[in-house]
């Protein structure tokens, strides 16, 4: 399951300018405006966010009696990081700092299918008018306090990437890429 899954994550994250960063278990952790900066670093984010969450459902099953649709729960924190180098024998590029911590927590508070961005994130989302958002107010968030969230929703008609046409075009890429790996899709 986890091979399908980060397969088809890692053929979504190859559309767009962004770096997957690593995989811990079930969490995947990409960034966007890294190792290069991008004014469009939110965008970008976005945009894989929506992707995935509908390629992942149409084409990945649970494992849970009943097998439906994987659902994703993702959160989004847009923010300044330290980067670096760790290790020697098999180095890792390394993300450090609130900005790791409060995407995480995003992700932690969510809900399954969804997919939470902090208010920098939902700024940076407004100005651009290719997203809907919806606020989802003021949460209890871990390590945080009391924070306004907002649910990424979907793209405007103004966004190629939210297009049924891009969506159902990835997703039959996604799933000729997953055709191909041991574990077949159900």
């Amino acid at each position: 399951l986890l091979n399908v899954l980060y397969s088809v994550m890692d053929y979504c994250v190859s559309l767009f300018p962004i770096y997957k960063v690593e995989t811990i278990g079930d969490c995947y952790m990409i960034v966007g405006g890294l190792p290069e900066r991008s004014p469009t670093h939110a965008e970008a984010i976005a945009d894989f966010a929506l992707l995935a969450r509908h390629t992942v459902a149409r084409l990945v099953r649970s494992a849970m009696p009943g097998g439906g649709p994987l659902r994703l729960r993702m959160g989004i924190h847009s923010g300044p990081v330290m980067t670096g180098l760790v290790g020697s024998l098999m180095p890792r590029y390394c993300l450090f700092g609130d900005t790791v911590n409060t995407a995480s927590r995003m992700e932690s508070s969510g809900q399954a299918g969804r997919i939470q961005c902090s208010g920098p994130t939902a700024d940076a989302l407004h100005g651009s008018g290719l997203y809907v958002l919806e606020e989802r107010g003021p949460i209890d968030v871990m390590g945080k306090g009391c924070m306004t969230t907002y649910w990424l929703v979907g793209g405007t008609e103004a966004n190629n990437f939210a297009s049924a046409g891009f969506l159902d075009g990835t997703f039959a890429q996604a799933r000729a890429l997953a055709e191909c790996l041991p574990l077949q899709p159900s």
